[in-house]
Order: structure tokens, then C-alpha cells, then sequence
């Protein structure tokens, strides 16, 4: 379903054969994701795309990522995300409009509000609410494209207790 949403909405973009949404996608050449996620990316739109849109996969050396990232001279790129027990700050840095890691650009004075309310509040599920909120807003807006999923290998401390990660079998944890 998704596909064909995508199809006609090039199509009614004026995209066709004649007039293919061309784009590439940046990622860090020095990892393996960075190598092989792009390619994959790529082969995914342009087989499911084809004759509307044609993705060029370009892993790049780190130096040149950064520099592309600081002056915003991408289409589209790949990141890794990793989080840490509470989302916030992975939320803020990323969907905040002056997010350390807001490289989307991404400026909504509605998730500047609530991911502030919900950073200086302590009742759990109160804070909980904000969190799906902002998390509802993200996909509303889409200022990220949540590509793919991966199992993370979890490294703490042996003295830390009581923390069980969490998962998203409930359709919870969208981030």
C-alpha cells in the first residue's frame, strides 16, 4: 500500500519517466552500515520506484559526511542512532529546533515545547504522555526517516540494577 501511495503521489508530483526524482544518499564510508545501507536503500526505491525515481547510494570518508552535514549539502543521509534508557536526550538532540543533532533542520515551536515540558517533569507518567506526544508528532511530521531497526548490544556498568531495556512488542518504543 505503501508503494503505491509513493507512486501516485510522484506521479502527481510530475515525476515520471522522462522526469525521474533523482537523489543521492550520503552515509560514513569507514563503517559497514555506512557501505551497505545506502546500497540497500537504493535498491529498495529504485526497484519499487522504478520509472519515477532513481536513488544513487554514496558512501563518503567521515571528514567529508561532517563537512556535508554542517553545510546542509545533502539530499539525504544515514545516520546511527543509539539511546540510552531515558529517550530525552537522543529526542532533544535530534527533533529539538536547536538539537545539537538536528541535521533535518527541523523547527516545530510545538516540539520545542513539549520536549522541554516533559524534560523538566518528574511524574513518570505524566512525562510518559509528553513522550508519546512527541513521538506522535515526529511521525506526523516526519522531520526523520526511520529506515530500519537493528538489535543493540547493550554494554553497563555491573553495578547497575533494577533497569530492564525495554522493547517494542507492545507497539510501543518508536525511537
Amino acid at each position: 500500500e505503501d508503494v503505491k501511495t509513493a507512486r501516485k503521489l510522484l506521479e502527481e508530483a510530475g515525476y515520471g519517466p522522462s522526469n525521474l526524482l533523482k537523489f543521492k544518499v550520503y552515509a560514513s564510508a569507514t563503517s559497514t552500515c555506512g557501505r551497505e545501507c545506502p546500497v540497500l536503500f537504493a535498491d529498495q526505491i529504485n526497484t519499487h520506484l522504478k520509472g519515477l525515481a532513481e536513488v544513487t547510494p554514496a558512501p563518503v570518508p567521515s571528514a567529508e559526511r561532517a563537512n556535508r552535514l554542517a553545510e546542509a549539502d545533502y539530499d539525504f543521509m544515514f545516520f546511527g542512532w543509539s539511546a540510552f534508557p531515558d529517550p530525552s536526550d537522543l529526542m532533544i538532540s535530534w527533533l529539538h529546533s536547536k538539537g545539537l543533532r538536528n541535521s533535518s533542520r527541523y523547527n516545530s515551536p510545538q516540539m520545542d515545547k513539549l520536549l522541554e515540558e516533559q524534560d523538566r517533569t518528574f511524574d513518570h507518567e505524566k512525562r510518559k504522555q509528553l513522550l508519546w506526544q512527541v513521538q506522535r508528532l515526529a511521525l506526523d511530521d516526519r522531520p526523520v526517516l526511520v529506515w530500519g531497526n537493528t538489535w543493540a548490544i547493550m554494554v553497563m556498568q555491573p553495578n547497575l540494577f533494577g533497569w530492564t531495556p525495554g522493547s517494542d512488542e507492545a507497539g510501543g518504543d518508536i525511537f
